[in-house]
């Protein structure tokens, strides 16, 4: 007798994931979310660091011929990122009072951290090959493509930091 396989699979899902953020340049501003700045030449250059996401979630795989399968499922993912800047500027304004032109002359400190956590609900629709490495095919390996649509649910912010400056030199 010949055993006839599953046309659908049920699965569980579970992980942890690390996030690649990008920022791009707009007209000349840089910056994160809360220090947009202008220029790279000023040293406002965002500097976001991975962190450990987690997801879990269900997953249905779909057979239709031989090792051929569709996936899909409903995954709950957690993002993480980080942005730390320390920053010293060099402040140098000119200024005019009561017919008095002066120089303000001096620095100007940040230092704050950003810390980022984002929520989706994804679910991956994909074709799937099942290359399998065993005659009972009960160790495969699997080859996926397709694409992932990623449903925003949460995010959070958490900030911290401070701007300060100093030295300043008063010019007439």
């Amino acid at each position: 007798s010949v055993k006839k396989e599953k046309t659908f699979v049920f699965g569980v899902v579970a992980g942890m994931n690390m996030s690649n953020f990008k920022y791009k340049y707009s007209d000349g501003f840089v910056g994160s979310v809360l220090n947009y700045g202008y220029e790279k030449s000023l040293g406002e250059t965002p500097n976001y660091q991975s962190e450990m996401g987690y997801n879990f979630g269900v997953t249905l795989d779909v057979k239709l011929v031989n090792n051929f399968f569709i996936k899909t499922g409903l995954v709950y993912t957690n993002h993480k990122v980080s942005n730390d800047f320390n920053g010293k500027y060099e402040i140098a304004e000119v200024f005019s009072d009561e017919g008095y032109v002066g120089y303000l002359i001096g620095y100007m400190y940040d230092r704050f951290e950003e810390n980022y956590s984002l929520n989706y609900l994804d679910v991956p629709i994909l074709a799937s090959y099942r290359l399998p490495l065993t005659k009972n095919k009960k160790l495969n390996i699997q080859f996926n493509a397709g694409l992932n649509v990623g449903i925003g649910l949460s995010g959070k912010l958490d900030y911290s930091g401070y701007n300060t400056s100093d030295g300043y030199n008063l010019t007439f």
